[in-house]
């Protein structure tokens, strides 16, 4: 394996994160919604969204790279409640994480998650939030590695209408 990279995700690369993204959602476990996201319409609508969100300057994408191949990305926020509530500490999430399978297991996940919490730390945050699902026991081990805790357990529900 050659030398893997961590950088900021913008033009071109971030497209690919973007293409990516759709394996990620998969990853995160069979899910009711599958049947509803339509992706080529989703893509551009992510893509815009998060274009925003770094230009807002409160989202981060950090990707990881072997010789300029997208293996992996990590999105992070910095103040994530700030339009809903004030806050003692100032509070970033870590809203996804993901390595492609061919690449698991050598680290990057590792690479990703320090390098996010870098760059959170730079921003001044103090407070960490992550959400896992329940049975993905690859990002349960990950984050659990560098300190993080269970706080609650959420359900989602579903109805159609």
């Amino acid at each position: 394996m050659t030398q893997i990279e961590i950088e900021k995700a913008r033009g071109p690369i971030l497209r690919e994160v973007i293409k990516q993204w759709k394996y990620y959602l998969r990853d995160q476990g069979p899910s009711k919604l599958d049947n509803y996201i339509l992706d080529t319409e989703s893509e551009k609508i992510l893509y815009n969204t998060i274009v925003a969100l770094i230009e807002n300057g409160d989202t981060e994408v950090l990707v990881a790279t072997e010789e300029s191949k997208v293996v992996g990305f990590i999105v992070v926020t910095v103040n994530t409640f700030q339009n809903l509530y004030q806050t003692r500490k100032l509070i970033g999430e870590i809203s996804a994480i993901y390595v492609r399978r061919d690449y698991r297991g050598k680290g990057i996940g590792s690479k990703l998650l320090e390098e996010a919490m870098k760059y959170l730390q730079s921003k001044g945050v103090e407070i960490v939030l992550a959400e896992v699902r329940a049975d993905n026991k690859a990002s349960m081990k990950l984050f659990t590695k560098y300190g993080f805790t269970v706080d609650h357990t959420i359900h989602v529900l579903l109805k159609e209408l």
